[in-house]
């Protein structure tokens, strides 16, 4: 009984490493020389570079060797061994610390691993439908692993979505599984890891948004924000004109046909349609799909922004313009003493003559009386 009920619990612990990566790790996954339980028969990890990780799949001088925050970055993972296609996969980015960590070669010479678990994860996985990976149940989508242990492509592209400004040099940790789940090899592709510097943040002016099912790109541009409208001109070429900021699975279809005029839109199984090489795109910020959303191009409105101007340097709330105060403090004081002589002139003219006549009265009456 005790023996069935380890061999039930062996068996679950492989099935749960063929459907993704049981760890964050991937320095670490032999480190102690010895692969964890349900993966024991597995030769701990070493270098091979029949496997590649790179931003491009042509000529390797020609691959891209920055990114750009918060845009979405394709990584290329290759295998050029015909015998050699792997069934599991982690892959993560983490900040470059020259002071604190291990560098693009990864784990000293010799060792079976070392402890990675003290690197900081940057950026995050962007996973379309239909793919055999998915964002790792330990970590979120700041790994990246596979979904079942069936032989995957010679060729996969992932999507890695940059972290923001600021961040700087990231490296790519992967680590790989050829061969059965409790046999074969791990490896580490390469002999040191993908490096990318961070590059400068490209503001075009234009911010990329997926409507609403349904929707008009004219009031997609409007929900994001009060300040957009629609930009047609930039909806033309389709997928590439977007693909740094949504992803779409392949294979692409193409949009001619009576939905032409919304250009390129995702239906609700979230495969993309893009004008096609027989298509004449003629993008109308009005135009809806029927079940699909449209990918809209919005920039700020001109009008708006004309109404909307802000002071070039605003002014401190606690500052004083000293010598205007003086100014005006001089003016209302003559201006006072001015209002006030002729005030009292007035005074004087409309009650002055009154009293006079009255004290006139009283004289004449007293030498009246006298001279009686």
């Amino acid at each position: 009984m005790i023996l069935f009920l380890l061999e039930i619990l062996f068996m679950r612990s492989i099935r749960g490493m063929s459907l993704g990566a049981p760890t964050c790790d991937a320095l670490g996954v032999c480190a102690s020389g010895t692969c964890p339980p349900g993966m024991d028969q597995v030769a701990p990890p070493t270098r091979n570079s029949q496997y590649t990780i790179r931003t491009g799949d042509g000529r390797p001088s020609d691959d891209p060797k920055e990114y750009e925050p918060n845009s979405i970055v394709d990584i290329h993972v290759r295998t050029l061994d015909y015998d050699g296609k792997y069934i599991g996969m982690l892959i993560y980015a983490v900040e470059a610390d020259q002071n604190g960590q291990f560098d693009a070669s990864g784990c000293p010479t010799g060792k079976p691993g070392c402890d990675g678990s003290v690197e900081v994860k940057t950026g995050e996985w962007v996973v379309p439908s239909g793919e055999p990976f998915r964002c790792s149940s330990i970590c979120g989508c700041s790994a990246l692993t596979h979904t079942s242990a069936t032989l995957k492509r010679f060729h996969h592209v992932l999507h890695w979505r940059a972290p923001a400004e600021g961040t700087g040099k990231v490296i790519f940790r992967v680590i790989i599984k050829v061969g059965p789940t409790n046999g074969g090899w791990f490896y580490w592709p390469m002999q040191r890891d993908l490096e990318l510097s961070e590059g400068k943040l490209r503001d075009s002016g234009i911010t990329w948004v997926h409507g609403a099912e349904g929707q008009s790109c004219k009031d997609a541009c409007r929900n994001e924000n009060q300040d957009f409208e629609c930009s047609p001109r930039e909806m033309m070429s389709g997928y590439t004109d977007f693909k740094q900021s949504f992803v779409c699975p392949t294979p692409l279809f193409t949009s001619c046909g009576n939905n032409e005029k919304a250009a390129a839109w995702s239906d609700a199984d979230g495969d993309c349609f893009v004008p096609g090489k027989s298509c004449h795109p003629n993008p109308q910020c009005a135009a809806k799909v029927s079940g699909g959303s449209r990918f809209c191009a919005c920039k700020r409105s001109s009008r708006l922004s004309a109404i909307r101007t802000e002071p070039s340097e605003p002014i401190p709330a606690n500052s004083f313009d000293y010598p205007t105060l003086a100014a005006f403090g001089s003016g209302g004081l003559l201006l006072g003493c001015f209002l006030s002589i002729f005030i009292q002139k007035y005074w004087h003219k409309s009650h002055s003559e009154p009293l006079l006549m009255d004290d006139l009265y009283v004289d004449i009456t007293e030498s009246k009386a006298e001279n009686h």
